[in-house]
């Protein structure tokens, strides 16, 4: 699974062919397609036609999907082909998908992991705050922390950085706001319209890292 987006959010995709000993094998003619399963009319739609995909590297491609205001919500399936380099007849297919979600309430699971998870998720309850000192309006946020019981977590850490420059577990990471959860497990914040990395962390757990899109 690719990850959990929602509306005007943009999706990356991407396609890594190896051999049995991981390396890059060159390929040609890489495309990808999206399509969607209409519930409504138990159909399938295609969302995306065929469309080349850009090389980064030998065997390296990604593509950036822009997920349209009128998104449907569900899974998404995305299906991509490759020839090998100089063959006519031998294609190479690979299938994943992604989910699209309006109203997702935000339940980061506080537990031990080997290793933190990242996900997108649309904000359940966004307000315009006041323009502040600078002229900027800012937009406030306000959320709920869960385990993975459904149970409020008190204490929890939240922090942000700017998603640009963000490098997981660096020291130089430059924090632009953080909040801490009440006993309701409640947390609110004020940011400038942009994207950035959340974080969550409280007593006896690892950190989760949560990318979010603030308009």
């Amino acid at each position: 699974m690719l990850g959990k987006f929602s509306r005007g959010m943009k999706v990356a995709i991407p396609a890594k062919f190896q051999d049995a000993n991981k390396q890059p094998v060159s390929v040609e003619n890489v495309v990808v397609g999206i399509e969607f399963f209409d519930k409504h009319t138990n159909r399938i739609l295609n969302i995306l036609n065929e469309t080349q995909m850009n090389c980064r590297g030998d065997g390296d491609y990604i593509y950036e999907y822009s997920v349209p205001p009128n998104a449907e919500e569900g899974n998404y399936i995305v299906r991509i082909k490759a020839k090998h380099l100089g063959s006519k007849s031998n294609l190479i297919e690979a299938t994943d998908y992604f989910e699209i979600s309006h109203n997702m309430v935000l339940q980061p699971i506080l537990v031990e992991k080997e290793t933190p998870q990242e996900q997108v998720v649309q904000l359940p309850e966004v307000k315009r705050a006041p323009v502040s000192n600078d002229g900027k309006r800012r937009v406030l946020i306000e959320d709920h922390v869960f385990d993975a019981y459904g149970s409020v977590v008190v204490g929890a850490h939240i922090n942000v950085y700017e998603k640009n420059s963000f490098i997981p577990k660096s020291p130089s990471n430059v924090k632009v706001a953080s909040a801490l959860t009440n006993t309701d497990g409640r947390w609110s914040l004020t940011l400038l319209p942009g994207d950035y990395v959340f974080t969550f962390i409280a007593p006896n757990t690892k950190e989760v890292r949560e990318f979010r899109k603030i308009q």
